[in-house]
């Protein structure tokens, strides 16, 4: 995280506070890239306002990038992605769905990240446009990315109390369960059900 905390130091006016977040969010967001197939980039504002600037980047495991080339350290003026430009502005997630299968994404999206009322970043969420045929656990794996995204621009992710003195953050393919809100199981993986079972 050492190249994140120094882009944001040279090229914005954030605070220490605002950096710790966005370093928070870049050490635990490898969950939300596997679970939405997606890649994902951390753009921050720059110190004149003149635009934002890349300063992490992950890939899932779990599908092929579509950002096959290292884009941290690079500068998108204003006008350049406007979907980067409304979340920021506007301060609200701004995705793009096809109405038959609204939990698939197609293109880029953008989530804003605020400390204390004010946008400190955006994530970009980079879809695939290929067109696929969602199965049960992919239409999981898709929603809860969602639930994190949206958890995420509300504030409520990284959860505090999920941080430990471990350097592991789960891994989707390990298996994966949904409780619904009185902590019914409503679906589990199989590599979920395996690793269950063998626990006992």
């Amino acid at each position: 995280m050492a190249t994140l905390t120094r882009l944001v130091q040279d090229r914005t006016d954030l605070a220490d506070e605002d950096i710790d977040l966005l370093t928070r969010i870049a050490e635990e967001w490898s969950l939300i890239a596997d679970l939405a197939l997606s890649d994902l980039v951390l753009w921050v504002p720059t110190w004149n306002d003149g635009g934002l600037v890349a300063v992490a980047q992950v890939r899932p495991t779990t599908a092929p990038t579509v950002v096959p080339e290292d884009v941290v350290g690079t500068f998108a003026p204003r006008g350049r992605h406007p979907q980067l430009d409304q979340a920021s502005a506007f301060g609200r997630a701004m995705t793009l769905r096809d109405i038959q299968h609204p939990w698939v994404p197609s293109g880029v999206e953008a989530y804003p990240i605020r400390r204390e009322g004010r946008i400190i970043g955006v994530l970009a969420r980079h879809a695939s446009g290929a067109p696929r045929v969602a199965g049960q656990l992919e239409e999981i794996y898709l929603t809860s990315a969602d639930d994190l995204l949206t958890m995420l621009v509300e504030g409520g992710f990284p959860v505090d109390e999920a941080r430990s003195d471990t350097t592991e953050t789960p891994r989707v393919g390990d298996g994966i369960v949904r409780l619904d809100a009185d902590g019914v199981v409503t679906y589990a993986s199989p590599n979920a059900v395996s690793a269950l079972r063998r626990l006992g």
